[in-house]
């Protein structure tokens, strides 16, 4: 067994800027599917027979506070509880100074009963705070010896003991370890488990018929966990359309481990994107999302190949209705990672509040997003949202921003900035930074993105190539400064925040390189020939000027000018990471992800864009882009709209 001593990335908060959205006017929404419950049906007992609990699949892990998890397997005709049974393994500390054990050690199970055909899932517990058993549709437990947790990279073991005997045994790489009861293992070690520092997400995996044989020949390594269920999944099956789902499950009658995502909506071609989406119902208009808000997303990913499915449960009656959206208890701040400071305000923690609202049937495949109130630990207006880059969890936080549907012109402004705000803050789960592909300077005026401060809540321009494409850029500068172009409120832009037209949308990259030390007044925002005072001298100049177009500050917040040489545009469609479970490279400037690896190529284990970042059952904590507080002036802004 080879040590890493890694800490895990998920430890790592990294301190962005702030978040502003971005709507569109595109074509009609998806239809949603018709309601389909979430769950699958409580087993009326095991479709394969055991003579007692079966280790199923094992799931990869690479660093030593990972939870890594074995799932068992009940296919006798009565219900067996675990408290006579222990988990034996190696084991890593989950704190520093994070050492790997390779003496297998004894983990006691709790008193949860296992049904009949039912499939329980055991983890170390890497946090204090994963809870066992909370949603009884997927049981779930975590255990550990004080701070050690069971643990494996590429080679290790897993043994299920009952008295001292074994229950069931698995060895695979170079592992040496030697079960309790001698004739459980013969012959060779199963191949060893396919992970690696950035390939987490993958399997050991059982063949379908739970076989014993007491050997390797019993395990195939998977690119896919099937979590909860069988392991239904062809070892390497493709995923052409880049979804982050084995095209195999996305057939009538197939599914994906316990979760039929076909009924969910799902389609082999069709890049498929599935949101379970919570809110807290309040006084305040904008905790609740508006599912004209919804439309627009869901049309703007329409218009790029991407359907967008949405569970609000019942709030929308059949419309975005998987079965499975909640309105959950009204917190004044929740946040990802909540500070000591907001903790003792009484913040919540959004990934307690998410175990008990979404089913961990769903966690491979749905991202959760919450519409709540505030981060703030007074619970007043605090920032527009926070996301996981490249994860699965995200908060719109728009509470306290006087947002309501009193006038025309307020209902569009509600309905466009809960759009812009969402796509905003999903772009950050799908991979994308301020800048696209970096995490700044910002406001860049050629990057024409909802991702972009300058426009997520101005909105993007309908024609960027024609005069008047810039007042949405515009608006981002001084009061006094844009009244000079006729701008005295968010209402005088050009289909913007208060118009049904406003457009939400990621750029496709084909704006032209921007230098703040040399910049065209002729040649408008990089995408065709219009005029714009850069320099704001009141003339278009006919030689380059110098302007600081990013508004850069230091520290303090005061300007700061860097004159930056290059302001690049980004293809964010074109490096957008669809697949949380399955990281692929290339959401890079420069490298495209559209070209997807063939089934031979993942058989071969040859693509190492074909990667997994990180098991949503072990590690559901990624690092964050957070958003800042709303200015004073922005407030204003929102609440003097008519």
């Amino acid at each position: 067994m080879s040590a890493r001593r890694t800490l895990l990335p998920l430890t790592l908060i990294l301190l962005l800027a702030a978040c502003q959205p971005t709507p569109v006017t595109p074509p009609e929404p998806v239809p949603t599917p018709p309601p389909v419950p979430s769950n699958p049906p409580v087993p009326s007992g095991p479709s394969v027979r055991t003579s007692d609990l079966r280790i199923s699949e094992l799931s990869t892990s690479w660093f030593s506070d990972s939870a890594a998890w074995v799932e068992v397997y009940n296919g006798t005709a009565q219900p067996i509880s675990l408290k006579d049974y222990a988990l034996r393994a190696y084991s890593s500390q989950r704190v520093a100074p994070y050492n790997d054990e390779f003496t297998p050690r004894s983990y006691p199970l709790p008193d949860v009963t296992v049904a009949p055909g039912e499939y329980l899932m055991i983890g170390g517990q890497g946090l204090p705070s994963f809870q066992n058993n909370i949603r009884p549709e997927a049981k779930q437990i975590y255990v550990h010896d004080g701070d050690w947790i069971p643990n494996w990279y590429q080679s290790g073991f897993a043994e299920l003991t009952r008295a001292g005997a074994t229950v069931d045994f698995i060895r695979f790489g170079e592992a040496d370890a030697e079960p309790l009861t001698a004739a459980a293992w013969t012959g060779p070690n199963a191949e060893a488990m396919p992970a690696g520092e950035e390939r987490h997400g993958r399997a050991l995996s059982r063949n379908l018929t739970l076989a014993d044989t007491n050997s390797a020949a019993d395990w195939t390594p998977n690119l896919w966990l099937t979590p909860f269920g069988p392991n239904n999944v062809p070892q390497y099956a493709a995923d052409l359309d880049l979804d982050g789902l084995p095209d195999t499950a996305e057939a009538e009658g197939a599914r994906y481990g316990a979760l039929d995502v076909y009924a969910l909506g799902a389609r082999a071609g069709v890049r498929d994107l599935f949101i379970e989406l919570d809110h807290m119902p309040s006084q305040d208009a904008a905790t609740t999302p508006r599912q004209e808000a919804l439309d627009k997303v869901v049309a703007a990913f329409a218009a790029r190949g991407i359907a967008v499915h949405f569970d609000t449960g019942s709030l929308f009656g059949a419309k975005y209705n998987l079965g499975g959206g909640n309105a959950v208890p009204f917190k004044a701040c929740v946040d990802l990672f909540p500070s000591e400071a907001q903790v003792a305000g009484g913040c919540a923690d959004l990934y307690t509040l998410k175990a008990t609202a979404q089913s961990p049937l769903r966690r491979n495949v749905f991202h959760y997003l919450l519409f709540a109130s505030s981060r703030q630990a007074d619970g007043l207006a605090g920032s527009s949202g926070v996301a996981e880059i490249s994860g699965n969890d995200l908060v719109v936080s728009l509470g306290g921003w006087g947002l309501d549907d009193l006038t025309s012109n307020r209902r569009n402004a509600l309905v466009n900035i809960q759009a812009s705000t969402l796509m905003h803050e999903l772009g950050h789960n799908l991979g994308l930074r301020h800048g696209g592909f970096e995490d700044g300077p910002n406001f860049k005026p050629n990057y024409l993105s909802i991702m972009n401060y300058a426009y997520q809540l101005n909105g993007l321009p309908l024609n960027p190539a024609a005069q008047g494409a810039e007042q949405h850029w515009q608006y981002n500068l001084s009061r006094d400064a844009r009244q000079r172009f006729g701008l005295f409120g968010r209402c005088d832009i050009d289909n913007g925040p208060c118009s049904s037209a406003f457009r939400l949308d990621y750029s496709d990259g084909s704006g032209a390189v921007f230098n703040e030390n040399a910049l065209n007044e002729r040649a408008g925002l990089g995408r065709g020939n219009f005029n714009i005072d850069w320099n704001l001298n009141g003339v278009i100049d006919d030689a380059p000027v110098k302007a600081d177009v990013t508004f850069d500050t230091d520290n303090a917040g005061r300007p700061a000018p860097a004159y930056t040489t290059y302001l690049r545009d980004h293809d964010d469609w074109g490096n957008l990471n669809l697949s949380f479970t399955r990281y692929w490279g290339g959401n890079n400037p420069g490298v495209t992800r559209l070209n997807a690896p063939s089934q031979e190529e993942h058989a071969h284990d040859d693509h190492d864009d074909a990667v997994p970042l990180f098991d949503a059952f072990q590690s559901d904590r990624q690092q964050a882009s957070v958003e800042p507080r709303p200015t004073p002036e922005l407030l204003a802004d929102l609440r003097d709209l008519r």
